[in-house]
């Protein structure tokens, strides 16, 4: 008998300590969830930039510079690009328009430079960076408080994040992680960007000595000069050889946020749920074959896939509230 209740008490007493313990995690798990709050009072990144970066996947141990340069409309005049220097390995991502649009390779190998396609604008580091088609529909920025470690570095800064998408499963999250500054461009630097798509793992770029520029000034002005494509890059170069890419950029790819695509375009909402979509499962390994195309109506191939079949019904949903596709899934 005694042994039946010394294994009573024992258990009762360990029911006490989960009961104990789980109280304290749902305590924490409520302070955590109430301390985020949504705003309308966030920052604006500045569009020109440059930083230091670590990356996941970048060649090299993937420490580099980057130079960035983001136009949401790009043009011959005003492209939207980005230079990203890395150990043995250089590339210049440029638009002139959503159907003039390459990545430079250089250095990267034997040859001194090759291109790779890019399809549509490059992503926007910008709070948020999604922009739905109906301009009454906000999106919900969230702010805390947070203890980041950037650089081997633990400091406190401000998170902003937001989502797109039905849930963590189909739809893309991002944080931005920021600290005042009184003499930076917009009074703002940024730490940190990452970004989780389709349920994968949190992906996060590092900045070290972020610097923005203002467009009016003449400092500013000659930093726009720098994204020019090198004369090495042109005339009759060679599409770049797959074991090229594949040599530094093949992790690299598995991010959400390179290479991907900018969420403000012409095929609203729907467009933009298509590209998260296929990003999703591309991270999976089953990259789109469709590719959305301007001047349609909402219809989708019939060899494109999930994503495709998912953007025709979203389309059909939009039209039936006024706000028809203009775009093909083909």
């Amino acid at each position: 008998m005694l042994h039946h209740y010394i294994e009573y008490q024992f258990k009762d007493f360990a029911l006490k300590i989960l009961i104990t313990m789980k109280g304290i995690l749902l305590l924490v798990n409520f302070i955590v969830c109430f301390s985020q709050k949504i705003v309308t009072d966030y920052p604006t990144l500045p569009t020109l930039w440059d930083a230091e970066t670590i990356e996941p996947g970048a060649p090299g141990n993937g420490n580099g510079k980057e130079s960035y340069y983001f136009t949401d409309t790009p043009s011959v005049d005003s492209p939207s690009a980005l230079w990203s220097n890395y150990s043995g390995c250089s590339r210049l991502i440029y638009i002139t328009s959503n159907y003039d649009a390459y990545r430079y390779l250089l250095g990267c190998d034997a040859v001194d430079c090759c291109y790779e396609t890019q399809d549509g604008n490059q992503v926007e580091f910008q709070i948020p960076n999604v922009h739905y088609s109906n301009p009454s529909k906000k999106v919900d920025v969230y702010y805390q408080r947070k203890n980041i470690t950037n650089f081997g570095q633990v400091m406190e800064a401000d998170e902003w994040s937001w989502s797109f998408g039905l849930n963590d499963k189909v739809g893309q999250k991002w944080r931005a992680y920021t600290t005042p500054c009184d003499d930076c461009v917009n009074g703002i630097t940024l730490l940190q960007w990452a970004s989780s798509a389709m349920g994968s793992e949190w992906f996060s770029i590092q900045f070290k000595n972020y610097k923005g520029y203002d467009s009016i000034t003449n400092e500013g002005k000659n930093f726009m000069n720098t994204f020019q494509v090198p004369d090495v890059c042109n005339g009759n170069i060679l599409e770049c050889d797959d074991n090229v890419h594949n040599k530094y950029f093949t992790n690299y790819n598995k991010s959400p946020f390179v290479y991907g695509q900018n969420l403000q375009l012409d095929c609203g909402t729907c467009g933009s749920g298509y590209q998260t979509c296929c990003l999703g499962f591309a991270i999976d390994g089953y990259p789109c074959d469709c590719h959305l195309q301007e001047g349609g109506s909402g219809k989708a191939g019939a060899d494109c896939g999930d994503c495709g079949t998912a953007y025709a019904a979203c389309c059909i949903g939009y039209a039936s509230d006024g706000y028809p596709c203009q775009c093909d899934v083909m």
